[in-house]
């Protein structure tokens, strides 16, 4: 997965992006395929983040995306064959690539996204 200057100026940039190895981040930005990304799937912009920021994802090679969408994940993962398998969760998810990663939406508080317009 390239995050390079051609992301930052304005194509997509993750919520949250795990690098397991260091060496991928350069001042460039991150080269090669990561593990998990996880996206805050935005109200007014959701089917950016569910169609064209999931098939980018996957195809630089991101084993695991979790999209949180209000009190629930959507996760979609990369199968043996290369395809991408999509899952609909409610609010607790367990990482395929971290085995033991557990996160509990019903423990975290929300904020509202209407109070920051």
């Amino acid at each position: 997965m390239e995050l390079d200057r051609s992301w930052r100026q304005g194509y997509v940039i993750p919520d949250i992006l795990v690098v397991c190895d260091k060496k991928q981040i350069t001042k460039e930005g991150v080269s090669g395929p990561v593990p998990l990304v996880v996206e805050i799937v935005s109200l007014s912009n959701s089917a950016h983040d569910l169609s064209i920021k999931r098939r980018l994802y996957m195809s630089k090679g991101v084993s695991e995306y979790w999209m949180v969408e209000g009190r629930r994940f959507i996760r979609c993962v990369l199968d043996e064959s290369g395809e991408d398998k999509l899952e609909l969760l409610g609010s607790r998810i367990e990482s395929v690539v971290f085995p033991g990663l557990v996160v509990d939406l019903s423990e975290v508080e929300l904020i509202d996204e209407a109070e920051f317009v």
